[in-house]
């Protein structure tokens, strides 16, 4: 409990008052921005004068700690300040008796404090894993500010166009300083496993601070709350206000109800939310059109092709080296199979394929934590609130398939499996996890390499050693694996879809090279939408220097000993969650993120043990709520924590519910216009109609040049789909596929070289034509292709262009 004296009340009282007026300022009559009373009178704004509130406030709640801090700090500046003297004297005549090194060592323990050298000594020993984060971070940090100016030329990534409509910028500082800090995080925790394998370092570490009572952390929540109104609306704040409270009451009544009672509770509510996630978008039939704009459309027709529609092409007879590299070849696999067996597999099938995806997603992921702590049901509940919003079957991910788990499914199997593998040996262990290693490469390359990473530490923390035995079963496994897909998928598609040339991979991994030229994305401290980035930016942070001393602590545990299933596959998640954290550095937002709130999600059912809110433990002899009141405490860095959650909270779920909302009933449906399906997917008449008459226009003038044309259109997935026509990359999408401002004269001018009699481009006006960057894209494919073209005639959404030399005939 905090006493406070009378003036430290008068303070407080001054403080909250200047708050409260600052807050509440526009609905007391004293005006708002530059109508604010006091602005008129002394040029002092709003957020000031709440500034000057909350430190008042905090002055007068800390009084008795300011006032108690002069005599702290004159005591030992008065011990040392007599010091000095006399080793300034001592230290004159060791200069004359030449005991130089001996003055030295009598200065050192003349001047030894409480805080000496042997006390710093044994902090670094109880807390080394603590020390050498926070330098981790500090060099993460310094290292991103120091390499600043190193910028990477987008341009020879991207064209201007595509920068300027999704905003990005360079970001190869952020990038490599990332990189940077995972190789001394390697090293740190390669120091911390020699230094406690010696007995050095401790690897049981106390408590730095002390704990804080109800009052105070009840004092510093609304504090933190106040600030973050600032900059965030009261629909944030509230939410995030009464998930703090929940988390009290939880502790408050967690020892006066049953235990069982408790447990079915927790489980009742995981089951519900599970349902919420899953249900909602598979039973709606059909899939409508999310977004009803040019603008939009074009966006879900790239991820189409980026994603699923290349499993159309491979089972209308192309190959995988046709095609533009997607993300994986498992799920286009097993795509073009069932195309190849229904010959009817739409857009709108593709995008059930994609539902089906991420309901795969959330039974793994589910079971991977209930495996992971099989009784730890309030840690689960919270890391399903916290990542589950994105495994959400009806959403905006189902129209962006590169954020589902139509990519990103190896995460959830690959902890599955190690989740698993504690109950087998290691040797049999090293199989299963081979294989699951080799399901995930054939789904996405980039979360396998973060997987595989982990499965090696996994066995590393097992065992103590560098198993070379169990890595080689692993790849035996994996290599079983690939061949095995190589054989059902041949005997299912009837050929396997790969030319001489795709053997070596070489084509499939040309993206690959294009997208480690450098950094690209979003800075990591703008402010976002909305200044979201206020609550997402900390809690990626939290993140991150979470796993850093994760892994350094488990190192040290390491250096004494082999770890048991839990420690080993919480140092694996942990490793794979600090690889995997390259994705989010490289373009900071909220949508890059889902994936490491999955793997966090490991650590939080950590961080909530019940142990920490009393679940399951008796009541205390004196049951008064009082008493309970009084002996509450909580560690500074779990209640950091935990503000830090309920405020992500409420992020993720209101992202939830609104999407959610969008994707079943989209705001066209409101204007009650006619409906009309194409290709199985729900969209006004309008738009259907434009689609379905450009793709007929298509289809007959692809039929009239005998197949020499080629259209260069924003709408190719659809076109692909409603036509059968499909075009080698990267002509299936200029958008994305031209891999700079150089590659897009080399493309244009070699498509003019081909001389095909037909160029088919889209028309600049209509339900279907694009504007902003997009359309600034198309009026340059124009300018070059008008060259040696000439538009001839505009029909159905098309600009027809036929050579120069045939128009004049």
């Amino acid at each position: 409990m905090i006493k406070l004296g009378n003036s430290a009340k008068v303070i407080v009282i001054v403080g909250f008052a200047l708050l409260a007026t600052a807050l509440l300022a526009p609905y007391l009559g004293l005006g708002g921005k530059e109508n604010f009373l006091i602005y008129r009178l002394i040029g002092m704004q709003r957020r000031e004068l709440a500034y000057i509130g909350i430190a008042l406030a905090v002055a007068g709640l800390f009084a008795n700690a300011i006032r108690g801090f002069g005599p702290r700090i004159s005591v030992p500046l008065r011990k040392l300040a007599s010091h000095v003297p006399a080793a300034y004297y001592r230290l004159l005549a060791s200069f004359r008796n030449h005991q130089f090194p001996l003055t030295l060592e009598k200065m050192r323990a003349a001047m030894a404090t409480p805080w000496s050298v042997a006390r710093l000594c044994q902090f670094l020993h109880n807390q080394a894993p603590l020390c050498l984060t926070i330098a981790a971070l500090l060099f993460f940090f310094l290292a991103m500010r120091a390499m600043s100016d190193v910028t990477s030329n987008l341009t020879e990534q991207w064209t201007k166009e595509v920068i300027r409509q999704y905003e990005w910028v360079s970001s190869s500082d952020q990038r490599a300083a990332h990189v940077l800090t995972l190789a001394v995080v390697a090293i740190f925790a390669g120091i911390c496993f020699k230094l406690a394998q010696r007995g050095t370092i401790d690897a049981w570490h106390q408590s730095v601070a002390s704990s804080w009572g109800i009052t105070t952390c009840i004092t510093v929540t609304a504090l933190g709350l106040i600030s973050y109104r600032l900059i965030l609306p009261y629909s944030t704040i509230l939410p995030a206000a009464a998930i703090s409270v929940l988390f009290l009451v939880i502790a408050i009544t967690a020892s006066r109800v049953d235990q069982r009672l408790t447990n079915r509770a927790m489980v009742v509510s995981i089951a519900i939310y599970f349902l919420a996630l899953v249900v909602p978008g598979m039973v709606v039939h059909p899939i409508p059109l999310m977004v009803d704009d040019p603008v939009a459309l074009a966006q879900f027709d790239m991820h189409l092709n980026s994603t699923t529609m290349s499993s159309r092409a491979v089972a209308a007879g192309y190959g995988f080296d046709y095609l533009p590299y997607g993300y994986g070849l498992l799920m286009p696999s097993v795509m073009s199979v069932i195309d190849r067996i229904t010959h009817d597999f739409t857009i709108g099938h593709q995008l059930r394929f994609v539902q089906y995806c991420q309901l795969l997603f959330c039974f793994a992921a589910l079971g991977a934590y209930w495996c992971y702590r099989p009784r730890a049901y309030l840690g689960i509940l919270a890391a399903m609130l916290l990542a589950g919003p994105y495994w959400v079957t009806g959403g905006l991910g189902i129209w962006h398939q590169n954020q589902t788990g139509l990519r990103s499914l190896g995460l959830p199997l690959g902890m599955l499996a190690m989740a698993l593998a504690g109950r087998m040996a290691p040797s049999r262990a090293a199989w299963l996890l081979g294989a699951i290693g080799a399901v995930a490469f054939l789904i996405n390359f980039e979360t396998a390499v973060a997987v595989s990473l982990g499965f090696v530490i996994y066995f590393v923390a097992r065992t103590r050693q560098v198993p070379i035995l169990l890595f080689l079963r692993m790849a035996c496994a994996g290599l079983l694996t690939i061949v095995t897909w190589l054989i059902i998928y041949r005997l299912a598609l009837g050929r396997l879809p790969f030319s001489s040339d795709a053997i070596e991979l070489t084509s499939s991994f040309k993206i690959l090279e294009r997208f480690t030229q450098g950094g690209f994305g979003l800075r990591l401290f703008d402010a976002g939408y909305g200044n979201e980035n206020y609550v997402i930016v900390p809690f990626a942070l939290m993140i991150f220097a979470h796993a850093i001393y994760v892994a350094i602590q488990s190192s040290t545990r390491l250096g004494r000993g082999p770890l048991n299933q839990h420690a080993a596959m919480r140092l694996a998640v942990t490793t794979t969650l600090l690889v995997w954290f390259a994705y989010y550095i490289n373009a900071p937002n909220w949508w890059q993120l889902w994936t490491h709130l999955f793997l966090y999600g490991f650590l939080v059912i950590d961080v909530l043990d019940r142990r920490r809110f009393a679940i399951g433990y008796p009541a205390m002899p004196d049951n008064r709520l009082t008493t309970r009141l009084r002996h509450m405490r909580l560690a500074p860095a779990h209640f950091l924590f935990l503000f830090i959650l309920s405020m992500m909270l409420v992020h993720t779920n209101r992202n939830l519910v609104q999407y959610t909302f969008e994707f079943a009933h989209p705001s066209w449906l409101n204007s009650h216009q006619d409906r009309v399906l194409v290709s199985d997917v729900l969209m006004p008449k309008k738009t259907a109609d434009a689609l379905l008459n450009k793709a007929s226009t298509l289809k007959r003038l692809y039929a009239t040049e005998n197949g020499d044309l080629i259209y260069l259109s924003f709408n190719s997935a659809f076109m692909q789909d409603l036509t059968g026509i499909f075009q080698r990359d990267p002509y299936q999408d200029l958008w994305v596929r031209v891999p700079g401002e150089a590659a897009f004269d080399r493309i244009m001018t070699a498509l003019l070289n081909s001389r095909p009699k037909v160029i088919l481009i889209d028309a600049s006006d209509g339900p279907l034509a694009v504007s902003g960057a997009r359309r600034d894209y198309q009026n340059r494919i124009r300018a070059a292709v008008g060259r040696a073209y000439r538009n001839s005639a505009t029909e159905e959404g098309w600009q027809i262009w036929i050579p120069l030399d045939a128009s004049k005939s």
